[in-house]
């Protein structure tokens, strides 16, 4: 059986091995409410940086909510802080509680994970051994909702050695709960492990990692989120960051040792359109994006009275409101231009003289689906939407902590690469320690 406690009056509601039920007091309407954790180390004193970043739907009546945390390690206080967003601005950020996660109880069975990324129809989860010796596991899963008496569970036993299991045979789309139970070589079982919830990837969806630092925040960042943002995979955003973060000089008022770096998982639907520039808000591709892209200026033009080096570029009106139907997609190439020509043209390497590290994108809030609203079914049609749950903290500070390296001047092509490729895995090393859940699961 499942166990779940109360930890205490107030807002940690209930608790279990892996997860917490936290209560969200009432506030005044509300878009959206953002809850940030990050575990106490036994010693290290009440106060860590958050890892987590949490965003939960309050509606238009601000009404109190209780909400769910998971993917949380067993036997482990959190420190939990919250902001909401009303009204176009974010309120500032409070303390809202410490809550501890549940132990294991004597045989009980932890550490089920999913092991890579699911289909529409299957996914494999592995589990850690317990410390005793093991026969033999047992295995059951079925509808997030149900019960293991109901038809639609199955339930198999694997070899004591075996660690993990691949389940065929599931629905597109579907949320399915799993539990895991170990027979010792004494004959005696343990518990199920707490129930851990996967999802199988519908047919019509995509989904795929974006990464954004926050900008023009200097010492006091917090997650800025995507929705009339750009972001970037991987590469290309730590080739930006790479590239605008050199010691003493911040285009966007980026303060590097203070500065949050946001993983999102997002689900989009339909092929990619037409790159926008968002700043602040989603629209026509500017002439520096296009310069980096290596990509046609034609269109761009300096009018009278404009700044030396400002270009104004146009774009076809039906185009531009096909872009804003979807996410759209921009490869991007490094080195960055740096300075002017006599025509006040930016100076810029051709493409086969530059190196693309990956790509941006554009999600335009025009095309954000609502919460609990399937793709494509809104009047203007939905294209995109965040997982809520998988947002994933980095401070620039942890960064430089851990040997994160600056571009020299003037780098070459080759020295540009080695620098991003050893950034890229340095900050995809820790955003897999900290969310171990694949993008979409």
């Amino acid at each position: 059986p499942l166990q779940w406690a109360l930890q205490r009056e107030g807002p940690c509601a209930w608790a279990r091995t892996n997860a917490l039920g936290i209560t969200l007091a009432a506030t005044k309407p509300a878009a959206m409410s953002e809850v940030q954790l990050c575990a106490l180390e036994a010693g290290v004193g009440q106060s860590c940086v958050p890892v987590r970043a949490l965003t939960f739907n309050r509606g238009v009546s601000g009404k109190a909510a209780n909400v769910t945390i998971d993917d949380l390690e067993p036997a482990v206080e959190y420190m939990l802080s919250t902001r909401d967003l009303a009204g176009g601005a974010w309120s500032s950020r409070a303390p809202l509680a410490c809550c501890h996660t549940l132990g294991l109880a004597a045989g009980q069975m932890g550490g089920v994970r999913l092991d890579g990324k699911p289909n529409e129809n299957n996914m494999a989860i592995r589990w850690l051994p317990p410390s005793q010796q093991v026969g033999s596991y047992t295995v059951r899963w079925g509808p997030k909702h149900g019960d293991p008496w109901q038809r639609r569970w199955r339930t198999v036993s694997v070899n004591g050695t075996q660690l993990g299991l691949k389940v065929h045979g599931l629905e597109g789309g579907q949320t399915y709960a799993f539990e895991v139970r170990a027979t010792f070589a004494s004959g005696r079982s343990g518990g199920y492990s707490d129930r851990a919830y996967y999802r199988t990837v519908e047919r019509s969806v995509r989904t795929m990692e974006v990464v954004r630092i926050s900008e023009n925040c200097g010492a006091h960042c917090e997650p800025d989120y995507i929705s009339e943002h750009n972001s970037g995979d991987l590469r290309a955003d730590v080739g930006f960051i790479t590239a605008v973060t050199v010691p003493g000089w911040s285009p966007f008022g980026i303060d590097f040792p203070h500065a949050v770096i946001t993983r999102y998982c997002i689900e989009h639907a339909g092929p990619f359109r037409e790159y926008l520039s968002c700043n602040p808000s989603c629209g026509c591709n500017n002439y520096i994006d296009r310069v980096i892209a290596r990509a046609d200026t034609s269109s761009c033009h300096r009018l009278p009275g404009d700044e030396p080096g400002r270009k104004r570029c146009e774009c076809n009106a039906s185009s531009l409101a096909l872009a804003h139907s979807g996410v759209g997609r921009l490869e991007i190439y490094l080195p960055f231009p740096m300075g002017y020509n006599r025509s006040h043209n930016l100076v810029v390497p051709p493409r086969n003289q530059s190196l693309c590290v990956g790509a941006w994108y554009d999600t335009p809030s025009s095309a954000e689906c609502a919460d609990g609203v399937p793709m494509g079914t809104q009047p203007a049609g939905c294209a995109w939407r965040r997982i809520p749950s998988q947002q994933t903290i980095v401070r620039g500070g942890e960064l430089l902590a851990a040997a994160w390296r600056a571009l020299p001047g003037n780098a070459s092509v080759s020295v540009i690469e080695q620098v991003v490729l050893h950034n890229s895995n340095l900050l995809a090393g820790i955003f897999d320690k900290r969310n171990t859940r694949c993008c979409g699961c």
